[in-house]
């Protein structure tokens, strides 16, 4: 198995247990949208290598609530969290 193998493992297993949050887009996210990622859809919050962290100036990054795969960057006001996740 090679390391990023490894690494989509411990990712997709970390995204699995996290907090879930409704991505509901605020003004910013309206005028400035990431694309592939409609209202409604259930997020986690990932933090990628080397990027700042998640809530710098109001911004934190998204990712598929089952891999862990990266979608994008959003504001903090846009995610609501799912009731009943940890």
């Amino acid at each position: 198995m090679t390391h990023q193998e490894e690494q989509a493992i411990k990712d997709a297993e970390k995204a699995r247990k996290a907090r879930k949050y409704t991505y509901d887009p605020v003004l910013f996210d309206m005028i400035n949208p990431v694309p592939g990622l409609e209202a409604g859809t259930v997020v986690v919050k990932i933090q990628p290598h080397g990027c700042p962290r998640n809530g710098t100036m109001g911004f934190t990054y998204v990712g598929h609530p089952e891999t862990g795969r990266f979608i994008g960057m959003v504001r903090l006001a846009s995610l609501t969290p799912v009731k009943g996740t940890r």
